[in-house]
């Protein structure tokens, strides 16, 4: 009679070497379960044969895996494209026995104390790599970014400017367009609006006006304008 159950098996203290030559002592842990009972009888019998199969091949899968990489991908955490590979090459050098490994897990992957101290320092030096990096990545972006700016706020002021200057343009032209009406309809008294004007915009308060007696009436008529308006002046 075989257990149907899925079992567990630990693979502890596994010395493997990784692709520097440096050191790790791994623990990992073997799920599987028994697929086939006659093929399982036939090649291995008992369930403590199939452990010890499982034993050695998980331990050659796991130094052949952890050949090919570098400690700090070992030990970074990011170990489940490392965890498929060990459970397929265990599944085909386990292949025929009657027996479906469902998972393979590495609990712990220490490095000895003269080598750990290494490899954090490379690890150190890698992020901090890393790190210059993207802040290099991000400063030229904001670089970009600050230059697109004042490209567009350059060229809106540029087309600010032109409108202004077309507005005003249009509004100089219907001005004397204005002026000229008044001035063929009573080219006196345009005259005479005109002396008002420039009276008004040239004096400021403490002014002081000279004019020739034969002004004097063009004078009043703006001084009493001025304060019909209400500036006094």
């Amino acid at each position: 009679m075989y257990d149907k159950r899925n079992l567990g098996l630990d693979v502890p203290n596994i010395e493997a070497y990784a692709s520097n030559q440096e050191q790790l002592i791994v623990d990992a842990f073997v799920r599987w379960q028994i697929s086939d009972p006659l093929a399982f009888y036939q090649r291995l019998n008992t369930q403590r044969e199939a452990e010890n199969q499982l034993l050695n091949f998980t331990d050659a899968a796991i130094r052949n895996a952890l050949a090919s990489r570098l400690p700090e991908e070992i030990i970074s955490g990011q170990r489940s494209e490392l965890m498929d590979e060990i459970r397929d090459n265990l599944a085909s050098a386990i292949e025929g026995r009657g027996i479906e490994i469902i998972d393979v897990r590495i609990r712990r992957a220490d490095l000895p104390d003269d080598v750990s101290e290494r490899v954090f320092s490379r690890m150190e030096a890698t992020r901090n790599q890393e790190a210059e990096q993207i802040r290099a990545e991000g400063d030229e972006r904001a670089r970009l970014v600050r230059a697109t700016a004042e490209r567009e706020r350059t060229v809106l002021l540029a087309e600010a400017r032109q409108e202004s200057e077309e507005i005003r343009g249009e509004g100089d032209a219907r001005r004397n367009e204005i002026y000229a009406e008044a001035y063929e309809r009573d080219a006196e008294f345009f005259r005479f609006q005109r002396a008002l004007i420039a009276c008004e915009e040239a004096f400021t308060e403490g002014t002081r006006v000279v004019v020739g007696p034969n002004q004097l009436g063009l004078c009043n008529d703006f001084f009493e304008q001025a304060r019909r308006n209400g500036s006094g002046r």
